[in-house]
């Protein structure tokens, strides 16, 4: 039933070429609002009100009452401006289907196939498939001949599309409408018959007939033996709408476009990156269109495309709810209708519900709100500095509040490190890595600009994303793994703001009227379309705009004078926390138990990796320290761990093998293959020697099996027990390495160290009374006197009584190789000098010594050097490695601490002395030092307290030495504490200017006086240390002598033989 239904028409009377004529179409349309409620009177709600030249959503609205009428016929006429009107009764739950037609001028018209349309939103189709599925072919076959019959039947010419409404329950269809001319689905219909609409329709009207247009007399053929076509097409419209606010139209430039098509999936955009959308665009700029053998694989391979497809900028499209359509239910069992999408698909659910995806982009969104704030308060405080003014402090904390529809989260943001933010949420705690993405400038020329993304890392699952915001006035859009969440700020619904941008038509509610939550205050324009708007509260509504205004998101169109008494609605704060990667172990479910035993082992072969390969560890624990001192803002927790890992690894006898396998491992490319390999070789006996120690070449049970038990058999009275990881080579003489070692070192540009050095032969705490001295190396010193070899023989011959880690490891055995590194490197350079100098003594004869003998390192006593040269500009960076580690681990460890003390006093020691306060300090400074020198200034200085902390922090762990006190240090490694005290003059100096800072000053004594205290600790614990280890050693000679005597008796004690002693 429709408008025209009181009006008949013999056909026998009507001429085809001319029509109907203008009275007969006018007496079937409505002219007026009231000629409508006449209509649906007699036709009965709901309808649809439809302007016969509209299309594309555009010219259509339901009604379901006569309050509705005048409203939508006015929107219906203002859309399609000059089109008849007609009113149609509306048929729910039914399914849009479309038959294609081509006529030519001899009358014929037949069926090119038929396309499925019902999945729309306000009437407007945004995905199409065919052929035909959800009607039975008899059905089908019936519409194809309908639709041919009433094309005849008023001498239609040409291509067109005939449409219906089909009732899947009765099987029963209706006529809807015929478009003259080509749909944008048309590609539907020429991918099933493998031929060209455009083309065809070109040819009839040349006057070509149907039979002589060889692709469609071929799709004609095929049909009429009834062969199954053997593919299905969908196709896909993309949109610039707002799914989750009931398909909102939206507006704003393109940033990115990227589609990558395939053999399954092609597609068209209207405009491409950076491109712009604006109120006056339709809503579609693309579709897409997937083939496969039927309807499932036709979409699966359109969900992957859409998956794969980047489409960002201001605007927001509708990708993401064409993927979650794909994949209901409901349409991969092709149970839809026109109205499913509205009834049963909710693109912004309702549910309170936090999921680790929705807390993961609460994370990014308050990482990107915390980063700009940080990055404007330094950029304020240069521009205040530039211009001569005090300059305010840096801002190193924020507290960042979202909203996500009713649910408010509150996170404490700290600024962690120059790209670093660590985010706090109701007691748990995440740190996480963000830098702006760049690319190159166009033309090669290297200037950067900006992506408009950043790439984040770490986190809650710890990966590296890319991430794109958009900020208005509206809130903080975040965009990550082809998600979106918008968060908002807390609403105030005395602002009545538009969602979108647009022209404001008309006011449906006059100036200081009161309106009630949901009514409709305002008619605006956009994308072609007439929109309401509605309050979200009740009260008296004021204008703050004209009609006829354009406007943008966010504007102010108006205010909102609440009741009295009314309370505006807050929303919910989320009490929950982060998700944890570890898992509970006081569950009772056995499958949990399971997963929290993996999850532990898992955790304790992290632990074993770490003693392994401890350089990731000691350089994240450092940067953070580093940080701290630079005044970023580190959690205490975060803080402490940070110490004790950097004490442990600076402390590790892996951490110079580790960093000498990455140096090798970068420049071995580089050098010749002996000499890699011998480098190689040397590390990996050094490695050996270490992982021993530790006790990591066994599983941990077989650890617990053997700690009581010797791992060596007695040695020989006369023979030098073997330990399990004697370093290779250790029988070279240290002298001729020392002296290659030397020369290698003079010949060396920039590679001397000048530095105080411990004394190469020494004999070393810890170790057993008359033991051998020995090079840095592990080898052992010629000279040493023979009863003190023998003693030494005689004492480990008892090893198998005693621990076996006593003696086991010499205290320099862990040490990293640096003399045999060097001794490898110095046979390398001396067999290329060799070469060269053959070269040489071809013109100038052979270099002759003193009485004109030859010298050991002529060409007649080196062999011909045949291969690769390496230069010590590539063998720098090893260089570095072996220097810094030259004098041992604990040196090492000394210097590196040194250099976090360096760096407290290089800033404090410039504020110390001023008598002006910090800012005009600053201030001062700005013809001295660069603007961003004086920002890290600032952000250091105003951070005192905490690096006072930290410093006492260090302070405590130098004094107490908990992992250098350890059993496992003192007797397998570590030499005596006084050495690391007495051996570096660069940390005492350190201590003195800290001891000193500020002269009394209040606000430095929290680091002067433990650095006071630590001094006196110095210079008096060498003589305890003395006294220690000699109590230690009678001990042992006490121990060993009663077992030469009874092996059998017990073990006296350390203190009793002391007190014998």
């Amino acid at each position: 039933m429709f408008s025209g239904m009181d009006v008949t028409v013999d056909l026998s009377q009507v001429d085809p070429t001319k029509g109907l004529s203008q009275q007969t179409l006018a007496a079937a349309c409505v002219q007026s609002a009231k000629d409508v409620l006449d209509c649906c009177a007699k036709i009965g709600y709901p309808v649809m009100i439809k302007a016969s030249e509209g299309g594309g959503g555009k010219g259509i609205r339901r009604v379901t009452n006569a309050e509705e009428v005048a409203d939508a016929y006015r929107q219906v006429v203002n859309e399609v401006k000059g089109s008849p009107v007609f009113v149609m009764r509306m048929v729910s739950d039914c399914r849009h289907l479309e038959v294609q037609l081509l006529a030519d001028k001899s009358g014929r018209c037949v069926s090119l196939g038929s396309r499925d349309c019902s999945i729309q939103r306000r009437c407007q189709k945004i995905i199409e498939e065919g052929p035909v599925v959800a009607a039975p072919p008899e059905v089908v076959s019936q519409m194809e001949d309908a639709a041919c019959r009433m094309a005849m039947a008023v001498g239609y010419e040409n291509a067109g599309t005939c449409e219906f409404l089909y009732d899947p329950k009765t099987h029963q269809f209706a006529f809807l409408e015929v478009n003259a001319r080509l749909q944008v689905e048309h590609v539907v219909t020429e991918c099933v018959g493998d031929f060209n609409l455009p083309a065809a329709q070109l040819q009839v009207a040349m006057g070509i007939l149907i039979d002589d247009i060889p692709d469609i007399k071929a799709y004609l053929d095929s049909a009429a033996s009834n062969k199954p076509v053997g593919k299905h097409i969908i196709a896909a419209r993309i949109t610039a709408e707002h799914a989750e606010e009931s398909f909102r139209p939206t507006v704003g430039l393109v940033h990115e476009l990227t589609f990558r098509p395939s053999r399954f999936v092609w597609g068209y955009f209207s405009i491409g990156s950076k491109g712009n959308i604006h109120a006056f665009n339709d809503a579609q700029f693309g579709h897409l269109f997937a083939h496969g053998k039927d309807r499932r694989e036709a979409v699966k391979h359109m969900v992957l495309a859409l998956k794969d497809m980047t489409i960002r900028g201001e605007l927001r499209t509708n990708v993401e709810a064409l993927i979650k359509i794909l994949e209901h239910p409901d349409f991969v069992a092709n149970e839809t209708h026109t109205t499913w999408l509205e009834q049963k698909v909710n693109f912004s659910s309702d549910s309170n519900d936090v999921s680790p995806v929705l807390l993961l982009g609460v994370l990014l969104a308050a990482v990107f709100e915390s980063y700009t704030h940080f990055r404007e308060s330094e950029e304020a405080f240069v521009k205040r500095v530039e211009q001569g003014q005090l300059p305010p402090s840096i801002a190193v904390s924020y507290e960042s509040c979202l909203v996500y529809r009713s649910t408010k989260f509150t996170l404490q943001c700290t600024y962690g490190g120059q790209n670093t933010v660590c985010v706090a949420l109701n007691d748990s705690s995440t740190t996480v890595h963000i830098r702006r993405i760049t690319s190159a400038g166009a033309g090669g020329s290297g200037a950067e600009q900006r992506d408009g993304g950043f790439l984040v890392r770490g986190g809650i699952d710890g990966k590296s994303r890319k991430v794109y915001y958009k900020e208005d006035s509206t809130g903080l859009r975040v965009s990550f793994d082809g998600t979106t969440y918008t968060f908002t700020k807390e609403s105030d619904p005395t602002q009545v703001r538009p969602p979108v941008s647009g022209k404001l038509v008309r006011w449906l509610v006059a100036n200081e009227q009161q309106v009630v939550k949901g009514q409709s205050y305002a008619e605006i324009e956009i994308m072609k379309m007439y929109m309401q708007l509605h309050v979200e509260a009740s009260g008296k509504l004021m204008h703050a705009m004209s009609e006829g205004a354009v406007f943008q998101a966010g504007d102010l169109l108006a205010t909102l004078e609440l009741p009295p008494g009314v309370t505006v609605p807050k929303a919910t704060p989320f009490q929950g926390r982060f998700p944890s990667s570890t898992l509970s172990t006081c569950e009772e479910h056995p499958r949990t138990r399971k997963l929290a035993k993996l999850a532990l082992q898992r955790e304790e072969h992290q632990r074993r990796q770490r003693m392994l390969n401890p350089l990731p560890a000691y350089r994240t624990s450092r940067e953070q320290l580093v940080n701290a001192l630079d005044g970023y803002q580190i959690p205490r927790a975060d803080e402490d761990e940070a110490i004790a890992c950097f004490f442990e690894c600076i402390l590790n006898p892996m951490l110079p093998i580790s960093e000498a396998k990455e140096v090798l491992a970068v420049i071995d490319s580089q050098l010749p293959e002996p000499l890699t390999s011998r480098l190689r070789s040397i590390l990996a006996d050094a490695e050996a020697r270490a992982v021993a120690a530790f006790g990591l070449d066994e599983e941990p049970a077989a650890r617990l099996s053997t700690a009581s038990v010797s791992s060596q058999p007695p040695a020989a009275p006369n023979e030098r027990p073997q330990s399990p990881a004697l370093p290779r080579g250790a029988t070279s003489g240290s002298k001729t390495h020392e002296d290659s070692r030397q020369r290698l070192k003079l010949r060396s540009d920039g590679c001397r160290d000048t530095g105080p050095k411990l004394e190469d032969q020494d004999t070393t705490p810890g170790t057993p009374d008359g033991a051998p001295a020995r090079s840095k190396g592990g080898s052992e010193v010629r000279g040493a006197r023979p009863v003190e070899k023998a003693s030494k023989a005689r004492t480990l011959s008892l090893a198998s009584h005693l621990p076996p880690f006593l003696f086991s490891f010499p205290p320099f055995a862990l040490e990293l190789p640096v003399d045999e590194c060097f001794a490898a490197v110095e046979r390398q350079l001396s067999l290329q000098a060799g070469e060269a100098a053959t070269a040489t003594e071809e013109t100038e004869g052979p270099p002759k010594g003193e009485g004109g003998v030859e010298t050991p390192h002529s060409p007649a006593a080196v062999s011909e050097y045949v291969g690769v040269c390496v230069t010590r500009a590539q063998l720098q960076p090893l260089f570095d490695c072996l220097r810094k580690y030259d004098r041992g681990l604990i040196m090492a460890a000394a210097e590196d601490i040194a250099r976090l003390l360096e760096k407290y006093l290089e800033v404090e020691e410039l504020f110390e002395d001023s008598r002006e306060g910090a800012a005009k300090s600053i201030s001062m400074k700005r013809t001295e030092v660069d603007s961003a020198a004086l920002a890290s200034l600032q952000r250091s200085h105003q951070a005192l307290k905490r690096k006072n902390r930290l410093l006492a922090r260090l302070f405590e762990f130098i004094r107490k030495c908990p992992v250098w006190q350890s059993p496992v240090f003192l007797q397998r490694y570590m030499r005596s504490y006084s050495h690391f005290m007495e051996s570096l003059p660069h940390l005492h100096d350190c201590l003195q200017r800290l001891s000193t800072l500020g002269g009394g000053s209040p606000e430095y004594s929290a680091v002067s006086l433990p650095a006071r205290q630590l001094m006196l600790i110095k210079r008096r614990k060498p003589l305890e240390e003395q006294v220690r280890h000699v109590i230690h050693r009678i001990a042992q000679l006490a121990n060993c002598a009663r077992l030469a005597v009874s092996p059998t008796s017990p073990l006296p004690s350390s203190s009793a033989a002391a007190a014998a002693a």
